[in-house]
């Protein structure tokens, strides 16, 4: 596992999904199967793994979910598949009938209803994340891809956005990405989400004024008091805050997107 995730990383994968893949193989394929031989690894091994994961395989021996347990499977498929590639192992033991990760059942999208977007809303406008929000509600984009935004990406004249990257951040890094898909969006702003980028703008230039020289101006759309980019864990924490005030019925920001 040690030498798959390092050929990841030689390969270009991002900050989080190399911590991503290092926290998978630290807690749940590691100190299950690390001490197996790969030359004796057989689909009974598997087989017994996921099973494991399954009934016990979470913190104080909480089952796993289906979804995590796929996720976890799929990593060490990869990782056996890439062995496979340099002869290390004489065929995919995760690759038979015998071993097979469970099929999570589908998570049903949820979006708020007219109501809980006007608590929502009131709640956030009282606080310098209302045209975060606002924004997330009107063009449905990621959390990263919010944070990564500057003012070079907004067109006032023509009333369209452009997203083309991602803010990404582990525990230890923050960087700058391409989007999800690897493509760019160009979307039309509605009038709400013109208002919410003119108040930001109003936001940041007392920002300015109040901080002085302190402040750090990098043409970054939504920022803190002394002009630096917010992290997309800033804004999954002030949301999550935003929507217990307001009482709505989830406090995934991620549940924005599937609103607008």
């Amino acid at each position: 596992m040690s030498r798959f995730i390092e050929h990841c990383r030689a390969n270009d994968r991002t900050a989080a999904t190399l911590e991503t893949y290092e926290e998978k193989s630290r807690r749940y394929i590691v100190p299950n199967l690390g001490a197996i031989a790969l030359s004796k690894l057989r689909p009974t091994h598997i087989s017994e793994w996921v099973t494991t994961l399954r009934t016990c395989g979470g913190e104080k021996s909480k089952p796993l979910s289906p979804k995590t347990v796929r996720n976890v499977f799929g990593l060490l498929h990869g990782a056996i598949e890439w062995a496979l590639g340099l002869e290390l192992i004489g065929r995919n033991v995760c690759h038979t009938n015998a071993a097979k990760p469970p099929r999570p059942s589908p998570s049903p999208a949820k979006a708020l209803s007219d109501e809980e977007v006007v608590r929502l809303l009131t709640v956030a406008n009282a606080t310098r994340w209302g045209p975060f929000v606002t924004l997330a509600l009107a063009t449905g984009a990621r959390r990263g891809e919010l944070c990564a935004l500057s003012w070079s990406d907004v067109d006032l004249e023509n009333q369209t956005l452009t997203i083309a990257k991602s803010l990404s951040q582990t525990k230890d890094r923050i960087e700058l990405k391409g989007t999800k898909t690897g493509g760019i969006r160009r979307l039309g702003l509605s009038r709400i989400a013109l208002d919410a980028l003119r108040r930001q703008r109003g936001m940041q230039e007392q920002d300015k004024q109040l901080a002085g020289e302190p402040y750090v101006d990098e043409g970054a759309l939504f920022t803190s008091p002394l002009g630096l980019r917010v992290t997309p864990m800033s804004a999954t924490k002030a949301f999550v805050r935003l929507a217990e005030a307001a009482r709505i019925s989830t406090t995934r920001l991620h549940d924005t997107r599937h609103t607008a």
